[in-house]
């Protein structure tokens, strides 16, 4: 008895000595932690850790006053009162784990400049082992680190008020001002004030953090019932997004055998784009959702095909992956649906198009596509996109009728949004040509330059859409396009000028209707384009451009000058350019008439005696001479001219490979 009352005085002893050194000696190991801190940040990273003051406060918490980290003699982080509370426990293994965190008035401020900077100095540090990490190969493993640590590192307790986050670049600013947050028991809710150069608002937020099961979800809305603006987008970009409430909801579902799954929901209410690069009016969404399922391995990101997107009433299921393996290649897929036809196009976001969404419709649709690149190799990109009906038709047509070309309609003019002039298409217009009063030769030089498929297919040509995809990629920029004469038609004919998304998405949905349910047959539309088609200034229509070059009637246009017409087409307006000061055709036009002489010929459109003494040696005798009278000397080298290959390629988009598989003749004639 005597000895176990010894042996608690002994526990007893030991615990008052540790207790005794704990407090005494506690604020001084504070004080060389925090110094350390100090420096690893001002060495790493540049930045300079201050505090007015750093003490423990009871048992464990420690309190900071005046905490501030400075950049540059610009202060990035200031928290005026700032106390923590550690769990205990992990301190014994060397992991600082807080359990409350409580900050009271401060703001964190950044700019562009800044965060360039904090990357260069960090990304100078050879033995950084956050950059090894991140920059490794195991996506998978560096995911699931970063988001386990993540929710680790939220307390169990946290309380925010009066904190403001601030961005700047130049004159643009965006703050979102944290009046009241917290957390406890695994439920958030506060409100902020949120401030850029247009806009002042306040928010709403609240949700569940679940730290053991990796999972959290939440809901934003407007405090005073309207919508939510994001700042900064709108004097940045001249954009405006909004929505009436946005719900999202993440978590780690599975993380075995280096694969990591995740699972990620969100929904919105009344999501609200204003863009003029999407179309003039806001674009409407009034109910959105997503479930994706997301998987990552230690090459491969991946959202599955059960994941689903929807669109007011309309859902699909998409396909994404990303390998590096050892190239970086994408691909995505919409998986093969059916579906209505009115529920779709009752379901596209209001004020997205300006006829489609007034169509009334019957039948099934089905659509699929499958699309990959590799972004080291783009030439190997595929493309194949289906589009397909059954029992589908129009029952009632809305601003446009897409029938109208069949008979004469007034066709206006448009120059960079400015009207021109509008003159009618058919026979009431003495400058109107048939296309049987069309030289042949024209209409091969055109086909053959723009579009050598028209005949064949139904709008659209994949092969140009593919290698519009690689060279955009390659060149990292717009370098060619895909249009078909089907969709330059459309275009000029039913929507506007203006280069938007949604005008884009509008012509080709115009345009596989016209196609697919034979609105307008395949040689009234040719002929209705080099009918309207720009050939020069102010000149519009085949019969204004055999006067204006050649001061002949279409029907008498030869080989030579036609091919000479099919190269305008692209740039009617500086035609004048393509010639030199002596009025001559410039030395890189020679190949472009061997290439198309020699499609021409491969395809029994022309007889060999037709190529005979044929190149660019072009004599203008209409009006459009005069223009070169005033042209000033320009060098082969400007900007008006490229080399003679990339030239050709621009010219003939198409794929020359499968010219030799076409019948002769005019199809269709």
């Amino acid at each position: 008895m005597i000895n176990r009352l010894k042996k608690f005085r002994f526990v007893l002893l030991g615990i008052l000595i540790v207790f005794i050194l704990y407090f005494s000696l506690r604020n001084a190991v504070l004080d060389l932690v925090f110094s350390k801190i100090q420096q690893k940040l001002k060495a790493g990273y540049a930045l300079q850790l201050n505090a007015e003051k750093v003490r423990f406060r009871g048992f464990k918490t420690i309190d900071f006053h005046g905490f501030n980290i400075v950049q540059d003699s610009s202060r990035l982080l200031f928290i005026d009162t700032l106390k923590v509370n550690p769990r205990f426990f992990p301190l014994f293994l060397g992991r600082v784990l807080l359990k409350e965190i409580d900050v009271r008035e401060g703001n964190f401020t950044f700019n562009i400049h800044q965060l360039r900077k904090i990357k260069k100095i960090k990304a100078d540090q050879p033995n950084d082992t956050v950059v090894q990490s991140s920059s490794g190969s195991n996506y998978s493993k560096f995911a699931y680190n970063l988001i386990h640590t993540y929710f680790e590192f939220i307390p169990s307790r946290l309380k925010i008020n009066k904190f403001t986050l601030s961005y700047q670049r130049d004159t643009l600013f965006a703050d979102v001002t944290i009046n009241d947050l917290a957390l406890k028991a695994g439920k958030f809710s506060g409100s902020a004030l949120v401030h850029d150069n247009e806009i002042e608002e306040n928010i709403l937020f609240d949700g569940n953090i679940d730290n053991s099961k990796d999972k959290i979800s939440f809901k934003v809305k407007n405090e005073e019932k309207q919508n939510v603006t994001l700042p900064y987008i709108g004097p940045r970009w001249d954009s405006t997004i909004s929505f009436d409430s946005i719900t999202g909801q993440f978590e780690i579902e599975r993380y075995r055998s280096g694969k990591l799954d995740l699972k990620i929901n969100s929904s919105v209410h009344n999501f609200v784009v204003q863009d003029n690069r999407i179309g003039p009016e806001p674009v409407i969404t009034r109910s959105g959702s997503s479930i994706l399922n997301m998987h990552i391995t230690e090459k491969t990101f991946e959202i599955d095909s059960s994941s689903v997107l929807a669109f007011n009433d309309f859902k699909f299921s998409p396909y994404f992956k990303f390998e590096k393996d050892p190239d970086r290649k994408v691909t995505f897929k919409i998986i093969r649906q059916e579906f209505e036809a009115q529920k779709l196009l009752k379901s596209f976001p209001e004020g997205l198009f300006s006829n489609i969404n007034q169509l009334e419709t019957k039948g099934n649709l089905i659509y699929s596509l499958e699309a990959s690149l590799n972004l080291d190799t783009p030439d190997s990109a595929t493309l194949d996109s289906r589009l397909e009906k059954r029992d589908f038709s129009i029952l009632k047509y809305g601003e446009e009728d897409f029938r109208k070309m069949n008979g004469s309609f007034r066709y206006e003019v448009y120059d960079r949004g400015n009207f021109v002039r509008s003159f009618t298409i058919g026979p009431e217009n003495e400058e109107f040509t048939p296309l049987d009063q069309i030289s042949p030769y024209l209409q091969y030089s055109i086909l053959t330059s723009e579009d050598g498929d028209f005949f064949y297919h139904r709008g659209f040509n994949q092969n140009a859409f593919r290698e519009s995809i690689s060279k955009n990629w390659a060149e990292k920029r717009f370098a060619r396009g895909g249009s078909t004469i089907s969709m330059q038609l459309v275009k000029n004919v039913f929507l506007s000028r203006k280069k938007t998304i949604a005008r884009k998405v509008e012509e080709m949905l115009i345009v596989w209707m016209i196609e697919n349910l034979r609105l307008t047959s395949k040689e009234r539309m040719f002929e209705v384009y080099l009918n309207i088609i720009e050939w020069g200034p102010d000149i519009y229509g085949i019969k204004e451009a055999s006067r204006f070059y050649f001061n002949k009637q279409p029907s008498q246009l030869n080989l030579k000058e036609s091919i000479f017409l099919s190269s305008i087409v692209p740039r009617p307006k500086a035609f004048k350019y393509a010639f030199d000061t002596t009025g001559h055709l410039r030395n890189h036009y020679a190949g472009y008439y061997r290439l198309l002489s020699s499609i021409m010929l491969r395809r029994n459109q022309i007889n060999p005696q037709d190529t005979v003494n044929l190149g660019p040696d072009l004599e203008l005798t209409g009006g459009a001479k005069y223009y070169l009278s005033k042209q000033e000397e320009v060098r082969d080298d400007s900007i008006f001219f490229i080399e003679p290959k990339t030239f050709i390629l621009e010219i003939l988009p198409q794929q020359v490979e499968s010219i030799d598989t076409k019948p002769d003749g005019l199809p269709g004639r």
